[in-house]
């Protein structure tokens, strides 16, 4: 079956319903999350290790890069989830509220370049 990402998630809300895919994207952002701090937690682990004796095992590397490969696979998950709740919320014009944001992170990126 084919057909555009809008045409997915109209057909994806309409067979699940919108409680099961909103707590899908919840599940999915969760799921974001976890990959992220698993790859900053041995990442911190290997500068901790780093610093206590110079060294780190070949499989902390391995560990790291495993991490860092799930990743994106996650985010492309939040996309689509993100891609269905737009959908279901609808008509609501989410253009103010990106441009806000972004001005936001423009000024907070700004200011820690001063620092």
């Amino acid at each position: 079956m084919s057909g555009t990402l809008d045409d997915l998630y109209k057909e994806s809300v309409k067979a699940y319903g919108v409680e099961a895919q909103l707590m899908k994207a919840a599940e999915e952002c969760s799921e974001l999350a976890s990959a992220i701090n698993k790859w900053a937690a041995l990442v911190h682990y290997r500068d901790h290790l780093m610093t206590l004796n110079g060294e780190v095992e070949q499989w902390l590397n391995v560990a790291i890069d495993f991490a860092w490969r799930k990743i994106p696979g996650e985010v492309v998950d939040v996309k689509l989830m993100v891609g269905q709740m737009e959908y279901m919320i609808g008509d609501h014009d989410f253009a103010p509220i990106l441009l806000a944001k972004i001005l936001r992170a423009w000024k907070r990126v700004q200011e820690s370049n001063l620092k």
